[in-house]
């Protein structure tokens, strides 16, 4: 799927250069207490959020650090960033002479506050804007810390997003779906095209996992069996004709 501009296809670019411009504009302002150091990239499960967020870091020349739902994210964890002053650049570029900047990634954030809330409490004041003498008392980050979340907000979460700067992504439509399933599988045959679309349902992780059958294994995909599969049908449908 690296060959589709899905900024384009999806009319991101504007929520590009607003993720560049942040950026920018952090690097600059980032040793003034009041500047913001976190940005929130929020949307539909499998809109595209971290993709969209690692190919712009990638133009932009950054190196990443990931955290996860696999990760430990706790208040000990979330404290590291600032307590061995971490740098905000990659220390391995200077053994090929340029230095890298650095930013941090929090993805699947939702997850954050299910477990320890002293973690997503500590990154709240972490990246918010110091503006009272309380909070100038308080750790800073050198590095932008993007949070990627979906569109379950509770109170928490909303906190987050007041101290960060919010982006959100869009669900791709049926008709943008439909526009990626015809240049990336242009052998298939308009029924099984329809049908693919609607089974993808905006979801680009099943847009890349039917791409890689498509790659791989496209004989698969006229089996009659795999074929039912991606027919529109009643719920549960799918088991009767399995079982």
């Amino acid at each position: 799927m690296e060959q589709l501009n899905l900024n384009t296809i999806l009319n991101r670019e504007e929520s590009e250069e607003k993720l560049k411009e942040i950026l920018n504009l952090f690097e600059k302002n980032k040793h003034l207490m009041q500047t913001r150091r976190g940005i929130y990239i929020y949307g539909s499960p499998g809109s595209g959020k971290t993709y969209f967020v690692k190919e712009i870091l990638k133009k932009l020349d950054y190196d990443t650090i990931l955290f996860d739902a696999g990760d430990f994210r706790n208040k000990t964890v979330i404290d590291t960033i600032t307590k061995h002053n971490m740098s905000d650049t990659n220390i391995l570029s200077l053994f090929k002479k340029k230095t890298k900047k650095l930013a941090i990634i929090m993805d699947e954030i939702d997850g954050m506050n299910s477990g320890d809330k002293g973690g997503i409490n500590s990154l709240i004041k972490l990246i918010r804007p110091k503006k009272t003498k309380k909070q100038k008392k308080e750790d800073i980050t050198m590095i932008p810390i993007i949070c990627i979340g979906n569109y379950h907000i509770d109170k928490k979460i909303k906190e987050m997003m007041k101290v960060c700067l919010p982006i959100e992504l869009k669900t791709p439509t049926s008709e943008q779906v439909e526009g990626m399933v015809k240049l990336l599988m242009p052998k298939l045959d308009s029924c099984l095209m329809t049908n693919i679309t609607t089974f993808i349902q905006g979801d680009l992780r099943k847009l890349k996992s039917t791409y890689d059958i498509y790659t791989n294994q496209q004989s698969i995909l006229k089996n009659k069996l795999i074929h039912n599969m991606f027919q529109p049908k009643a719920y549960n449908e799918d088991t009767k004709v399995i079982t």
